[in-house]
């Protein structure tokens, strides 16, 4: 689903006439944050999933 909305994006951006520096600084942004709240996400589930299976372990 995010390559088709990463895909129509450029759409509004030629509409616009979005410089391309303009358009790759803010894509490249857009990229760094998203890969960012990603590994958040999976740090949070990880660590979730890891005490939970410590806390059925225990007796």
């Amino acid at each position: 689903m995010v390559p088709i909305f990463r895909s129509l994006i450029s759409i509004p951006a030629g509409v616009t006439r979005m410089s391309l520096g303009q358009f790759v600084v803010f894509t490249a942004a857009q990229t760094l944050a998203l890969g960012i709240v990603v590994t958040v996400l999976v740090v949070a589930v990880v660590r979730r999933v890891r005490s939970r299976r410590g806390a059925r372990d225990d007796p």
